[in-house]
């Protein structure tokens, strides 16, 4: 039996020929350093050119309100676990409710 061998594929072609899309221009040497798809967004264009802009870090912690809101939630687990039978879900259950229809709709916040 014999076995013959499979035919070459044929040559990839060179990084300067290669077009990913007809529309698109060829990849110069400057941006071959920049990454591909830093590269197709700069050349879609589609909102204008980019521009950078620095960045505004908004976070800054949780509130008040919210570490009780996890107090409460911690307390109830706890208290759940140890003894079921003596936990008020109905009253948990409408406290959270209202927690969480006051952070879903803003508002004047109710203290």
């Amino acid at each position: 039996m014999q076995f013959s061998r499979s035919p070459r594929p044929p040559p990839r072609p060179s990084r300067k020929a290669f077009r990913k899309h007809p529309t698109l221009p060829a990849m110069t040497p400057s941006d071959e350093t920049r990454s591909r798809l830093n590269f197709e967004v700069q050349t879609f264009n589609i909102y204008g050119t980019l521009r950078k802009v620095e960045t505004q870090v908004r976070n800054c912690g949780p509130s008040a309100s919210v570490i009780n809101i996890e107090k409460t939630l911690l307390a109830f687990e706890e208290k759940r676990r140890v003894s079921p039978d003596d936990v008020n879900y109905r009253d948990f259950y409408d406290y959270i409710s209202g927690e969480l229809i006051r952070w879903r709709c803003p508002g004047p916040v109710m203290t």
